[in-house]
């Protein structure tokens, strides 16, 4: 890539220097080498070894920078000269023609040959760039290299076949993109000769069954015809692919099919499809699409057929994790649907099978899932779903429970992949509704979709009796994700009475040890939450006001050191005053008396006879007083954004007011904290409750205009020159 880059970036620059580098990258195939070699074939002593050791790395790098600066070309990026100064340093027909002929006896056949086929494209490409080349000469040229290409197909060891074939998907892409022949494809007419290299690349995967099923071929052909869409698939291949390629694959066949590494060779020819993504026309895209799901097909007949060979498969992990992966990227990037290929309908079952096999690898299960994933949101809309997969026994009656089982599994990546499918389900079950939704509320209707999933409520019940009997606090992430759940259960009302029969909120936040200061942010945070659904209806408030669980969530917002957390904390406080003052107003005022215990006698005294004594620092003052000050003076700014907006219950506020004895209190609190780090957190609360004994004036219609202009005003600038003060100093 460096090299590549090298010659990309300088050619710019100093195109003599460029070309210095293209001499040197070239000079070991210099004249003496090729000498040499040529000696050595004359003398019938040269070994493969050898010519490996001499030549492969050079031809290598050459190969792979040409290809670099042809995929630039085949994307239109217009500077060809680095191209060109290889072909004028690279004497084609004096040399090339002689390495092919020590090729056929060596390792080299692939790299020599790709090297020779990207001379000869670039050959045509400058007469088509300079305009000096006819149709009809480009149409032969192009026919003879691909004589010549077939001819390559059948040599070398399987390794260099396949890698040939993974070049020619490129190769044949530029060249029919590139090099006009006037030749228009028609309806019927076989598959570019770029697509039928990536059917001949695939040619491992076609052989497992060969190897594998343990049966003539003539019965496996039986069994495949009587596969409808399979059969279509096949007689599709049987008409648009040449003569040649049949010759190529027979050539082959029994060659793979004996390899004992054959799922390496597989999974191998898998990694180079996916690469080549960038290469695929969408008819591309679909053939290896119906070819990977019809691998899969072939895998889960052979573990039923021949149960002793499930062994065996669960250790190819890497190949079925790539061949899922692929299906799942070709159905996101090309929008694989029915229309394409019948054999979408097949795709969840399918994943759905591999499932029901035990003891696969996680990675597997995870591509497994995801795939379901991708196939429930491209292919089971509601209708689709009823039309093609509505019986009892169908996949999407069995998903639930699979799906529940998937949500109980040990590693967190199969736990994720599992709640992704339900959240995808969750958007499906309400899909009309969502896309006339706006986007900030999509959030809001994906979980009120979800709650209506009985397999929540019933793995949150599984999960807490299963860890309160074993007596185990599952690891931070789970315990977030189970509150969290909890939560959106929590929110509708008759979800929330179901769950709280057994008294399962007490028994979940005891098992996870939520309530307790030293948990992480992760789960302090999703345990206010989980309070704060609790709040959505009487039930739940009713049950607030039963228990002290708020009381963990005001000493959260008094100490915790986690911003995220106190800021959630304190918004609990304020709604949760909100919401219990219409059930019990004296249960809200003592709630109040609570928030402002830390601002007690006991507490006022102490610091002021530790100012009276002179050793009171801001750390000090802080460390009793702010928190407390800061949740008060927020709580109280919360309602006081209610009363700018009209609405019209005041009894919170007042209730601060009627706690808090300003003239008794606030004002030597401003006189200390004239050299204290309060002043911002005193002067907020003094200036609210000066404005709450306005505005009950006003409320109770007992203070004249005049007498409110007297008494407001005069305190709040006196308020603020006292802050000023206090920031001189």
């Amino acid at each position: 890539m460096f090299m590549s880059k090298l010659l990309e970036t300088t050619v710019d620059c100093d195109e003599n220097f460029c070309d210095e580098v293209v001499k040197r990258i070239m000079s070991p195939l210099g004249e003496n080498t090729y000498r040499s070699i040529k000696a050595s074939t004359e003398l019938g002593d040269v070994s493969d070894e050898v010519a490996s050791k001499h030549l492969k790395p050079a031809l290598k790098l050459i190969g792979n920078i040409l290809q670099h600066f042809l995929e630039g070309v085949l994307l239109d990026r217009e500077d060809y000269r680095v191209v060109f100064s290889f072909l004028q340093n690279f004497h084609v027909e004096e040399r090339i023609s002689d390495f092919m002929i020590i090729a056929q006896s060596k390792c080299l056949v692939y790299d020599i040959g790709k090297i020779m086929f990207i001379m000869q494209f670039l050959e045509l490409y400058l007469q088509v760039v300079t305009k000096s080349g006819a149709a009809d000469i480009l149409k032969a040229s192009v026919s003879r290299i691909r004589n010549n290409f077939v001819l390559n197909l059948f040599k070398g060891t399987a390794e260099d076949f396949i890698e040939t074939c993974n070049f020619g998907q490129f190769y044949w892409k530029l060249t029919d993109t590139k090099i006009p022949t006037g030749q228009v494809r028609k309806t019927n007419e076989p598959f570019l000769f770029s697509c039928q290299c990536l059917l001949l690349m695939l040619m491992p995967q076609f052989c497992l069954p060969l190897r594998y099923f343990s049966k003539p071929i003539s019965e496996l052909e039986e069994e495949f015809s009587n596969d409808v869409f399979r059969e279509a698939f096949f007689q599709k291949m049987l008409k648009m692919v040449t003569q040649d390629v049949f010759r190529i694959f027979y050539s082959w066949r029994d060659h793979f099919a004996d390899r004992s590494d054959l799922f390496d060779l597989s999974k191998y020819v898998t990694t180079l499809a996916k690469e080549s993504q960038k290469y695929y026309s969408r008819d591309e895209a679909v053939v290896l699409f119906q070819i990977q799901v019809y691998n899969l097909k072939d895998v889960m007949t052979a573990i039923k057929e021949f149960p002793q060979k499930l062994e065996l498969f669960l250790n190819e992990t890497d190949y079925f994790c790539g061949v899922f992966e692929i299906v799942t990227i070709l159905i996101n990037e090309f929008d694989i649907t029915w229309r394409d290929s019948f054999e979408t309908i097949d795709v969840m079952a399918l994943a759905f099978d591999f499932l029901s096999v035990p003891n696969w690898s996680t990675q597997v299960v995870v591509q497994a899932l995801k795939l379901i994933n991708v196939a429930t949101a491209k292919y089971m809309t509601p209708n689709l779903a009823l039309l093609v997969d509505s019986t009892t026994d169908s996949t999407t009656a069995l998903l639930g429970p699979l799906l529940y089982v998937k949500l109980l599994d040990e590693a967190v990546e199969v736990k994720k992949a599992a709640l992704e499918v339900i959240r995808t389900m969750a958007k499906m079950s309400n899909s009309n509704k969502l896309l006339a939704t706006l986007e900030q509320q999509e959030a809001k209707e994906i979980e009120s979709a979800l709650i209506t999933l009985p397999i929540c409520a019933k793995w949150l019940k599984k999960a807490v009796a299963r860890w309160s009997r074993k007596r185990v606090t599952p690891p931070t992430g789970v315990a977030s994700f189970t509150l969290n759940l909890a939560s959106l259960l929590a929110k509708n009302e008759e979800r929330f009475c179901s769950l709280n029969n057994n008294n399962l909120f007490i028994k979940l936040v005891n098992v996870l040890k939520a309530r307790q200061s030293g948990v992480t942010p992760l789960v302090k945070l999703a345990y206010v939450k989980l309070l704060s659904s609790f709040l959505e209806h009487k039930s739940g408030i009713e049950w607030m006001i039963a228990c002290t669980f708020w009381e963990n969530v005001f000493q959260f917002s008094l100490t915790d050191q986690d911003e995220r957390v106190t800021k959630e904390s304190t918004m609990f406080m304020s709604k949760l005053l909100e919401t219990t003052v219409a059930c019990d107003e004296n249960f809200c005022d003592e709630v109040i008396k609570r928030i402002m215990s830390p601002l007690g006698e006991n507490t006022y005294r102490s610091i002021k006879a530790s100012t009276d004594l002179g050793d009171v620092s801001d750390e000090v003052a802080s460390k009793h007083l702010k928190p407390a000050l800061k949740l008060i003076g927020d709580i109280l700014q919360h309602f006081l954004e209610g009363v700018l907006f009209d609405r019209e219950d005041y009894r919170v506020v007042f209730s601060f007011l009627k706690n808090f004895h300003v003239e008794q209190r606030i004002s030597d609190f401003m006189i200390i904290a004239q050299s204290k780090c309060l002043v911002y957190d005193i002067g907020k609360i003094m200036f609210i409750m000066q404005f709450l004994e306005l505005y009950l004036q006003i409320v109770t219609k007992s203070g004249a205009a005049d007498t409110l202009k007297a008494s407001g005003l005069p305190k709040i600038l006196s308020g603020l020159a006292i802050s000023d003060n206090s920031i001189g100093n």
